[in-house]
């Protein structure tokens, strides 16, 4: 079964709830929903109970930190892998001091060896920034957003693709940023991604018409990028229109 995540914004606890009850939606520590679906592994566990005790602990925190918090860890001694995540970040966003930086990235990791695909999405982001004070690493950051992908989670594909682009202006990173972002779902993302996607089309076009950057120079194929390049832009600014 394929899982298409998407976001979505719960008003109310109590729709919120019912989402996580019909196995629709995750939670974020604020209590705002997003990311459709729970992973295979979860609903293979049918620990339904366990997703409506984090969706409340979620919701909860900015009220009763205590509470939440307790909520929190007994979930991750249950190993429930949103929990860990969500504890980690807590802890590493300043929220919480109830764990070091390091013990906080050894729990994100195991969150995300278990199979929740927002965790190595978070890990490739923070790897790729630097964040927390962790040092920028671009093949850590390449490694999350691919596991990210093999998790089920589009937006893996993005961040696959931006990996590349930052590794360095040559032919071979844009047309693999290129693959990756050929899978993406273009009318999801904000438009400033979309640029990013488009501007890579558009520098393989000038690769290849002028024979730079390591491309043969084939005017065939600059052509192909640049078009590929008009087409996207045409989606987005007909989806602006509408």
């Amino acid at each position: 079964m394929k899982y298409d995540y998407e976001y979505y914004v719960a008003t109310t606890t109590s729709e919120l709830i019912n989402m996580i009850k019909e196995g629709k939606i995750r939670t974020n520590c604020n209590g705002i929903a997003h990311f459709k679906h729970l992973d295979k592994r979860l609903e293979e566990r049918q620990d339904e109970h366990d997703n409506i005790k984090y969706a409340y602990a979620s919701t909860l925190f900015k009220n009763n930190q205590e509470k939440s918090v307790a909520i929190l860890k007994e979930l991750i001694d249950k190993e429930h892998e949103p929990s860990m995540y969500m504890y980690a970040l807590l802890n590493l966003k300043g929220e919480l001091s109830d764990i070091d930086k390091l013990t906080s990235l050894e729990l994100m990791k195991k969150s995300s060896s278990l199979g929740y695909a927002v965790a190595s999405h978070g890990l490739s982001f923070m790897y790729y920034n630097g964040d927390f004070g962790f040092e920028k690493d671009l093949e850590k950051s390449f490694y999350y957003a691919n596991l990210t992908i093999d998790q089920g989670y589009n937006v893996g594909y993005f961040q696959a693709g931006r990996v590349c682009i930052e590794k360095g202006n040559n032919v071979e990173n844009y047309e693999k940023a290129v693959s990756y972002f050929e899978k993406v779902d273009i009318e999801k993302y904000h438009k400033k991604h979309v640029e990013l996607i488009i501007n890579a089309n558009e520098q393989l076009g000038k690769f290849y018409t002028n024979g730079e950057n390591g491309a043969i120079k084939d005017q065939k194929l600059g052509k192909k990028y640049m078009e590929r390049a008009e087409e996207i832009r045409k989606v987005i600014t007909d989806s602006d229109e509408e």
